[in-house]
């Protein structure tokens, strides 16, 4: 095999940027490939808000901390709090 792979390790009480195996680094690299992974589907999803033209963190405004601007969820006696 062969491969390396540059992980950052722990190095007197410090971070120091070392090939190591990539055998030994597998649970890094599928870290770093789930990352890249989120984040592309983050940038598709905002693409998709400018689009529709709701972009900011306010588009649900009926959920979070905007829900006493707005009130109770529909159909509740009480304001909606996630299980």
């Amino acid at each position: 095999m062969g491969e390396s792979y540059r992980l950052e390790v722990p190095d007197g009480g410090k971070l120091v940027e070392q090939e190591v195996p990539l055998r030994n680094a597998m649970n890094e690299v599928l870290r770093d490939e789930y990352v890249k992974d989120c984040q592309r589907a983050v940038d598709r999803w905002n693409k998709t808000l400018a689009r529709a033209g709701t972009e900011g963190s306010r588009f649900r405004c009926r959920i979070g901390a905007s829900i006493a601007r707005w009130g109770r969820a529909r159909g509740t006696s009480s304001i909606w709090r996630a299980a």
